[in-house]
């Protein structure tokens, strides 16, 4: 086990507590729904009413997602900027079953594993929606599952009648009610040169302290966007935006040991984001925190029972149950 070093101060959590706020963005657009929603019903009933394989094999489910997202990523070290990206995607994921709700192609074949993985990947879409190489990409993506579904699904049967009697006689896909919700769709804007510089004066912080040989500041924020509609009727419009300021300092004690500390702050818009003086206080409080590692005695290993806070409480039980169970299910 390492050694630890101890502080006057407590110092149980590397990272500090994070300050969320519950702000939702400012810049939304009317709950109305967007104009691929209506385009995406039509394939999927177009696809639903014309898709039959030679065999006479049609779909029974087919489900459209699209998924909008923007992304903006900062990253600045001692006053100097790292990184600055932009980025836009927007993607197709088609969830489409042949067979029927009892045994479908997605039914695990022994001796292989499940058939989630079919048919390929997402599907990027035309970031500017338009309408005609948007139905195109639906129409391939759709055509290629449906072929992959097919055959798998003769793999499926072919797989049963040489296998004995399955111990799980369970159904393949349950019956749902439709589900229909039209939430805004987000479109959050921000001064981005405003928080580059804050960003950049914040990295530059650590000029003053050598003995911090590593240290960034970040920015990340990512809008996402999804649209879903479903041949069971559903149709769901809602979206959800995450912004994050992290700090993040590192230094090597005298006996070699490496120390660091990080901080973090998260909104759900740039306007709920700390001031400017609040995260100061945060870079010159992790500062201090470093430096005092880096002169800490070690403390020596102990076994024996622990408190943790709340927080801690939850991810300890995670990671150290949660995931075992999640292994022992699957």
């Amino acid at each position: 086990m390492n050694s630890l070093r101890k502080l006057p101060i407590v110092r149980l959590a590397v990272c500090s507590t994070l300050a969320l706020s519950s702000l939702m963005p400012a810049s939304v657009l009317a709950a109305d729904e967007h104009s691929l929603l209506p385009l995406m019903q039509d394939e999927l009933k177009l696809s639903m009413d014309k898709l039959v394989s030679p065999e006479g094999t049609k779909p029974y489910f087919l489900q459209y997602t699209v998924t909008d997202q923007k992304q903006i990523s900062v990253q600045a070290t001692l006053g100097a900027l790292i990184s600055n990206d932009d980025k836009h995607d927007r993607w197709l994921d088609v969830d489409l079953r042949c067979g029927d709700y009892e045994l479908d192609n997605t039914h695990q074949i022994r001796g292989r594993g499940a058939g989630y993985d079919y048919g390929g990947g997402r599907t990027e879409l035309a970031l500017d929606g338009d309408p005609i190489a948007t139905r195109q990409r639906l129409w391939l993506a759709t055509d290629a599952r449906f072929k992959d579904a097919v055959k798998r699904l003769g793999q499926v049967k072919a797989n049963i009648k040489v296998k004995v009697e399955e111990e799980d006689l369970s159904a393949d896909f349950s019956r749902e009610s439709p589900s229909v919700k039209i939430e805004p769709w987000l479109d959050v804007t921000c001064d981005k040169d405003a928080l580059v510089q804050r960003i950049r004066k914040y990295s530059a912080m650590f000029r003053d302290h050598p003995l911090i040989y590593n240290s960034e500041v970040t920015l990340s924020g990512t809008t996402t966007n999804e649209l879903i509609v479903s041949s069971e009727g559903s149709k769901l419009q809602f979206g959800q935006s995450w912004w994050r300021i992290g700090v993040r300092a590192s230094t090597v004690a005298d006996d070699g040991m490496e120390l660091w500390q990080y901080t973090a702050f998260d909104a759900h818009s740039p306007e709920g984001l700390p001031d400017d003086a609040t995260v100061v206080a945060a870079v010159e409080e992790l500062i201090q925190q470093v430096m005092g590692l880096r002169e800490a005695p070690i403390v020596e290993p102990y076994t024996g029972p622990a408190i943790l806070r709340n927080r801690a409480s939850g991810v300890f039980f995670h990671e150290i149950f949660g995931h075992r169970i999640e292994g022992h299910r699957q």
